[in-house]
Order: C-alpha cells, then sequence, then structure tokens
C-alpha cells in the first residue's frame, strides 16, 4: 500500500515530541522507497521542526524542507529535515534540524539526529536527540467497509428548508478531495455535503455517479429526498486540535418528504485531517426511498462507493463505511 502519513518522533532528555507529516506521491510502497526518491518538498515551517528538537533554530535563509532538501553540495546536509544558511542561498547551507544529517564542515562526530550548525562546531551549536519515524500506509482509493463509530452529535444547529443548501461552511483545516484541496463545504437538505459554493440541492432522489450532471464534488451519505421542516435536526462542528482536526455533519432522524415524521434519516459524514479520510456513520435508514452513498469527483468522471448504494432502495442500520479518494 501507498505510503500515507508519517509520525516523527524525538526524545530529548525525556521529553518526547511529535510531529505528522502528510505525503500523497504515487508510487511509493515504503519509506525506504519515499526516501530514495527524494528530494520531495514539505511545507511545516522552521518554528515546527524546532518544535522537535526543544524549540531549536537554524539559520534564517535558504530553509528548504523534505526529503533531501537544499543543495547536494552543501557542508550541512539531511535526509529528512530543514537546512538553513546565513547567506541568501542554499549552496553554502551549514545547519540543519531532522533526521539522518550532517556537517561535514566540522570535525566533530557526525550528529545524525538534532539540530546542528557548523557555525564554531561546538556542543552550544547542537541539540542531540534521539529520533524515530513511524510510518502508516495508505490504503488505494476506493470504499471500504469500517467499524460503526459515530461521534456525538452536538454542533451548530443549521436550518435548512425543502430542497436547500447551506452556502459554504469552514472546515477550519485544509482537506484534500481527489486531485483538490479544500477549505470549506456546502451542506444540503438532501443527505450530502459537497465543496462547490453554487451546488445544486439536489432533489429528487439519488442519482448515479460518476455522472457529469452537475451535481459533482460531492459526498453522498444518504442522498434521496429528504425534507428537514418535517422534524429532526442539521449539525456541523470542527472538532480536535491541529494536525488532528475532524468536520462532523449530522443528520438527526430528518424524514423523508414531505412528511412531518417520522424521522427516515440518522447518520453522520466525518472528514479527517491529515489523511483526508471520509467516513459515513449510518444509525438509520429506512428503505424505500431511493438513496446514493459515495464520493464523486469535481467533475462527475470518479466516483468510489460500495455495490449496490448508488440510486437503489436500501435501509441500514448501524453501518460504517470508510472512502479514500486518491
Amino acid at each position: 500500500m501507498p505510503v500515507g502519513n508519517v509520525l516523527l518522533m524525538t526524545d530529548i532528555g525525556g521529553t518526547v515530541r511529535t510531529q505528522v507529516v502528510s505525503f500523497t506521491p504515487p508510487g511509493y510502497t515504503s519509506f525506504r522507497d519515499l526516501v530514495n526518491a527524494g528530494p520531495i518538498s514539505t511545507s511545516l515551517s522552521p518554528a515546527t521542526w524546532g518544535a522537535l528538537f526543544g524549540d531549536a533554530v537554524i539559520e534564517p535563509n535558504c530553509n528548504a524542507e523534505g526529503i533531501e532538501p537544499g543543495s547536494l553540495g552543501a557542508p550541512a546536509r539531511v535526509r529528512f529535515g530543514i537546512v538553513g544558511n546565513n547567506e541568501p542561498d542554499c549552496d553554502s547551507s551549514d545547519s540543519f534540524m531532522g533526521f539522518g544529517g550532517f556537517v561535514s564542515s566540522c570535525s566533530a562526530p557526525v550528529l545524525s539526529v538534532g539540530a546542528s550548525s557548523g557555525i564554531g562546531c561546538g556542543p552550544d551549536t547542537n541539540v542531540p536527540a534521539f529520533g524515530y519515524v513511524f510510518v502508516r500506509s495508505r490504503r488505494p482509493a476506493g470504499a471500504y467497509v469500517t467499524t460503526f463509530a459515530p461521534e456525538d452529535t452536538t454542533g451548530t444547529p443549521i436550518s435548512l428548508g425543502d430542497d436547500q443548501t447551506s452556502g459554504l461552511l469552514p472546515l477550519g483545516f485544509s482537506f484534500r478531495f481527489f486531485d483538490d484541496t479544500y477549505t470549506s463545504v456546502n451542506i444540503s437538505s438532501n443527505g450530502f455535503i459537497g465543496f462547490d459554493a453554487g451546488m445544486s440541492q439536489g432533489c429528487c432522489s439519488g442519482r448515479p455517479i460518476p455522472e457529469s450532471d452537475g451535481i459533482d464534488n460531492i459526498i453522498a451519505a444518504s442522498w434521496t429526498d429528504l425534507f428537514p421542516p418535517g422534524g429532526g435536526s442539521i449539525t456541523y462542528e470542527t472538532r480536535g486540535s491541529a494536525p488532528n482536526r475532524r468536520f462532523v455533519v449530522s443528520y438527526g432522524n430528518v424524514p423523508w418528504c414531505c412528511s412531518n415524521g417520522p424521522g427516515a434519516v440518522t447518520m453522520q459524514i466525518v472528514l479527517y485531517e491529515g489523511t483526508d479520510l471520509v467516513r459515513i456513520f449510518t444509525t438509520s435508514q429506512e428503505s424505500g426511498d431511493t438513496y446514493t452513498q459515495g464520493v464523486e469527483n469535481v467533475d462527475g468522471t470518479r466516483a468510489y462507493f460500495l455495490p449496490g448504494r448508488v440510486e437503489a432502495s436500501y435501509g441500514l442500520t448501524n453501518d460504517g463505511v470508510e472512502l479514500q479518494t486518491y
């Protein structure tokens, strides 16, 4: 399976610090392949790298980061980290923070993990650390059965009429969906969310996916003709702290159109920062209407879903689905 997230961990004097780095290049099935394929850039920032090494700092220029950053001929090199320089270039960089580093201008022993500078080469310019790298593989794009584990349904309520959308609402983090990255979503009254400001409300039943029909770039959980004015609730909320936040949209006991109850659908859509996973948890979905469940890209040419859940009548109870879009 391709490499997904990498967890970096340092131990300096018994104090453990961690940082998650996400990778999305295709074709790398192990961390070794990823490292050997460098250079590959990251965008954590000097302060974030410094936090791994006790708030260490390096020289202010260059600041190339990632796998094999900077110039191959520079005095300071690092396999995975960030390099710095006093001069306005990367060719003569002589400081680094990261894993698998060295400063060739120093006669002192190589500092493999930590923060180091060739300026003076003394102990006051080195921060040694124990380092650990953990790799989380990413499953191929697709739809998978997962454990039913919904979150609580608290959050900000939104009031939607029949066949309405919320307009764009902030996620609170960046989320990659297929080939594009978004920071806000649009919620439809009809059991799905999407990433376009002018998204259709999707009346009046679940439709085929993939299909370029103007209702694209969506995450459909229980796409059908729902009727929030008839009862139930729709809420949304960003939860957790960076880099592991979640955006949760909950539909609670929302009836079909145009009934005033009882509720036909209780489900939840969760988007995960960093992994860019989508999970759909369906507590209850009555059979009888035509539903679609799955994800579809921006131009309606690609989609992922479980068999039998597109433009079909089916009921669900305590069901979990995980979707990976790239």
